[in-house]
């Protein structure tokens, strides 16, 4: 597997700053420094609007300290899976599809199936939304992005890269959601704060994840060892929010 950088493999056709760069033929250093000017700006653009320190709350509100429960460590563990089992489906998608059908058209049909999934997702999660618990809904997005990644990996041919595109996109948008809603749950009076944890969390997982596809690359030239950790990270995440713990 190539290593995707911007202008070569990987997800570049999605973005039109990757549109560029291919159109452009620049460098991958190129194309970091293109994807780094333009965090800066958009940085810049919504910064005069981010909370000053001490504005995590509404004016007039003085909730008490945030205390991490047992519960609230295990949505933010899980949710820290669910980013590190996400990324390496999402990124190598229709790499893998280029690696199977080399001659085919099919890779550049990979994303349309893998957003029209994630927007499907959203939809049949908010029309669910009176079905169950939110934890439990949860749990299930994240089994099902388990058992799309397995699919990816395992199936052979086209059938599992379709179904591994409809499971793990249709389930990205719906676990941001119930991840975000379940921790509104249980901490109502830091939203806030819970949003930006997760959404650290969630970072932190995608960072490992492209680090332990090169490791998979490097030890055993082949990404499926990757996908297999992927699968199990997304499959315990899920496990984690399912049933939740009493507290103390």
């Amino acid at each position: 597997m190539r290593r995707c950088l911007p202008g070569r493999g990987g997800d570049r056709d999605k973005r039109p700053a990757g549109v560029f760069i291919h159109a452009q033929a620049l460098s991958a250093a190129a194309g970091w420094q293109l994807y780094g000017v333009l965090a800066l700006l958009l940085v810049a653009l919504i910064g005069r609007w981010l909370p000053r320190p001490g504005e995590l709350h509404r004016s007039g509100e003085k909730p008490e300290p945030l205390t991490l429960t047992r519960n609230l460590k295990r949505l933010v563990w899980s949710y820290s899976l669910a980013g590190f089992g996400y990324i390496l489906p999402a990124t190598f998608l229709s790499q893998m599809a280029s690696q199977r059908f080399p001659d085919s058209l099919f890779a550049q049909f990979i994303w349309p199936v893998f957003g029209l999934a994630g927007a499907t997702g959203i939809a049949l999660s908010i029309a669910t939304r009176g079905l169950g618990h939110t934890h439990q809904r949860l749990a299930i997005v994240l089994w099902l992005q388990g058992v799309g990644v397995l699919a990816a990996w395992l199936l052979p041919g086209m059938s599992g890269l379709v179904v591994g595109a409809l499971l793990v996109g249709g389930g990205f948008l719906a676990a941001v959601q119930l991840s975000l809603l379940y921790g509104r749950e249980l901490a109502p009076n830091h939203a806030r704060y819970m949003a930006g944890l997760l959404t650290t969390g969630y970072a932190v997982g995608q960072l490992i994840g492209p680090m332990t596809s090169a490791l998979s690359t490097w030890l055993t030239q082949r990404l499926e060892p990757a996908l297999g950790i992927a699968a199990v990270a997304l499959l315990i995440g899920g496990a984690l929010v399912w049933r939740p713990q009493p507290e103390r």
